[in-house]
């Protein structure tokens, strides 16, 4: 996911994550491949979260962000997305 966030020039601007051990882990590995050099902004509130949970931390956000990137969990990120587009996609683990 690092790589290819670098190579396509998709580098975010924050990334949040979940609390959980997985999700941190994987934000790590993100950012070693990435090019990342910001902080990693750990939230408890992504961990089981729903959309309105989702939605609620992204609206909290304080600064001029262009590109976010969430690691979370499922259902929480099937629905989320489901709900701004309309159109069901199954998240596959470490789907970008």
């Amino acid at each position: 996911m690092g790589y290819l966030l670098r190579r396509e020039e998709l580098i975010p601007d924050l990334i949040i994550c979940s609390s959980a051990v997985r999700a941190e882990r994987t934000a790590e590995v993100v950012v070693q491949y990435s090019g990342y050099s910001r902080e990693i902004q750990v939230t408890r509130s992504l961990y089981h979260a729903d959309t309105s949970s989702y939605i609620s931390v992204l609206n909290e956000l304080i600064g001029d962000y262009d590109r976010v990137m969430v690691v979370g969990h499922n259902p929480g990120m099937e629905e989320l997305l489901e709900d701004l587009t309309d159109v069901y996609e199954r998240l596959t683990t470490a789907t970008l």
